[in-house]
């Protein structure tokens, strides 16, 4: 591969060595603003076209090339002198910051990067106290792509990244987007069921958005703590940080903050069994949601509702709230929302039969057992001891008390692993 390289001229190399800076793909754009105007667009394209034919690079729509392997990249990149690639990320790292790259979930070439792949083409620039602006982008990069990995469901890999970009940022004193992503890793920790730890990050995010002073960030800190504090089961203390967190909102007229706590506030009634409380305060959620036009929070917002008649055996109203949820994700493909919405379901129709006297329920478990094996893929413990519940309420009715007894034991081994001995207390009482 290196001696092909060497068959090429000088421009085309400088135009290949620029683009593997870039990442496997590379658009036409970026090649223009490395060359800092030194080459104009019909040269750079000229000098494009001699790589495409030894098929080092292939062009795609709208401009856009894309090395033909990883490796080819990987030799022209190190083929580069370092003081010329720091040169280099650093010309492209602007890029970036410029059009707003960073705040991009779609970001290039980011989606693609590896964490070793990062600090070995970050080069000397890693590390370095006096570069705080390398340190400040390399810090983002790897909160965003943590982020990324999060959405895809990958929160091992998520948190190394974000623990990452922490130690950087925290040496260069990068407070505000520190903050965000203490929130990111706390969010992120919650989700697979690390309750304290979460906390402890969460804590540090309120420190940092409190000394700031701004309220969008302490409000979220607010909703973010009472979250992990109703999933330690400490309810009352959760409750409390949800009405912090809707005065500040109150206060600033933070419309979508509001319709936040208030949901946050219904479910945790919710979950105290007030379902009356609850259906209130998920009510005014759902008719700030429907004037925002905000549809995942809207449906979301349903959904508890849902829950909330379901629970308060007001069956009739519950299915008509589950008819709107049905009518709006029907066209959204595979959706979270979307298990929850089968869940509903699944739990209104049991509830029918227990009102109607009807004992059979056979047909209610495999649905419920998949969507079970659905929430244990992801760790999602809130949804996992509520469907084991559900699963021991079922076959107490149909009379199989031993498999009754697991799924409450397997609620039970949860709220032990999240510490929380009052749950198991509330469970063995019935």
């Amino acid at each position: 591969m290196q001696t092909r390289i060497d068959f090429l001229d000088s421009l085309a190399k400088n135009i290949l060595c620029g683009a593997s800076i870039v990442g496997k793909r590379f658009s036409l754009d970026d090649i223009i603003y490395l060359s800092k105007e030194e080459y104009s667009i019909d040269e750079i394209k000229s000098a494009l076209s001699k790589p495409r034919k030894l098929r080092f690079v292939r062009r795609g729509r709208n401009d856009l090339y894309t090395f033909h392997h990883t490796l080819l990249q990987r030799i022209v990149y190190e083929s580069i002198p370092r003081p010329k690639r720091r040169e280099l990320h650093t010309t492209f790292a602007e890029n970036l910051k410029e059009k707003g790259e960073l705040q991009k979930e779609n970001k290039f070439p980011i989606e693609n990067i590896t964490l070793k792949g990062l600090y070995s083409i970050m080069g000397d620039c890693y590390g370095n106290l006096e570069n705080d602006k390398i340190n400040t982008i390399l810090g983002n990069i790897l909160a965003d792509k943590g982020w990324i990995l999060f959405r895809l469901g990958k929160l091992k890999e998520a948190t190394d990244y974000l623990i990452s970009s922490i130690e950087i940022l925290e040496r260069i004193g990068d407070k505000k987007i520190l903050a965000t992503v203490y929130n990111n890793l706390g969010v992120i920790l919650w989700n697979k069921g690390d309750l304290s730890l979460s906390l402890e990050y969460q804590i540090k995010n309120l420190r940092i958005s409190e000394e700031i002073g701004d309220p969008i960030k302490i409000f979220t800190c607010y909703n973010n703590i009472g979250l992990i504090y109703e999933s330690m089961g400490d309810r009352k203390r959760a409750k409390n940080y949800y009405e912090k967190a809707l005065n500040i909102c109150e206060r600033i007229k933070h419309s979508s903050g509001i319709a936040h706590s208030l949901c946050n506030i219904g479910t945790c009634y919710l979950s105290m069994g007030n379902f009356g409380l609850a259906e209130r305060y998920i009510k005014r959620a759902i008719e700030l949601w429907e004037n925002l036009g905000v549809q995942e929070w809207l449906i979301l917002a349903l959904i508890y509702l849902s829950s909330a008649r379901i629970k308060g055996n007001k069956l009739e109203e519950a299915e008509k709230t589950l008819k709107r949820v049905e009518e709006k994700i029907k066209n959204k493909g595979e959706i979270p929302e979307r298990k929850l919405f089968e869940k509903n379901l699944i739990y209104l129709e049991f509830k029918r039969r227990m009102k109607k006297g009807l004992r059979e329920s056979q047909d209610l478990l495999e649905p419920l057992l998949n969507i079970l094996s659905y929430y244990k893929g992801i760790n999602n413990f809130e949804n996992i001891l509520e469907i084991s519940l559900l699963l021991s309420e079922i076959y107490k009715e149909k009379g199989e008390i031993e498999k009754s007894e697991l799924y409450k034991k397997n609620a039970e081994e949860i709220y032990k692993l999240l510490n929380i001995p009052e749950e198991v207390n509330r469970i063995n009482e019935g």
